[in-house]
């Protein structure tokens, strides 16, 4: 009846760097932040839109080499003022702390 659901994903900016600060020191990340506009051919209804950021670490440091993410969902605020990029570096720390292993990170031990 509405016709078939789509998605659709443009680049918006980026790639730009970002650092994360970890136990072991500083990895950089390459950003991509993406508009996602998701929606039915038909019906009449205004199109979904989120905002995803791709990120890959630094290349240089073997550890994260073979580590890309995608889809890490940021805030339309953060987009509309401009800090889309480090809200993305704190979820991505975030993230680290609770997948260490994921990440070539050595596991935190908690007191």
């Amino acid at each position: 009846m509405w016709g078939p659901k789509t998605r659709r994903r443009d680049l918006h900016d980026g790639p730009t760097y970002g650092w994360i600060h970890t136990d072991t020191g500083i990895t950089q990340v390459q950003l991509s932040l993406f508009r996602v506009t998701t929606g039915r051919s038909r019906g009449g209804r205004r199109p979904e839109v989120s905002w995803v950021v791709d990120w890959e670490g630094d290349l240089s440091n073997e550890r994260f080499a073979p580590i890309k993410g995608t889809d890490l969902p940021v805030t339309p605020e953060a987009v509309a003022n401009g800090t889309w990029d480090i809200l993305a570096c704190v979820l991505l720390r975030h993230e680290m702390s609770l997948n260490p292993d994921r990440y070539g990170l050595p596991e935190r031990e908690v007191a």
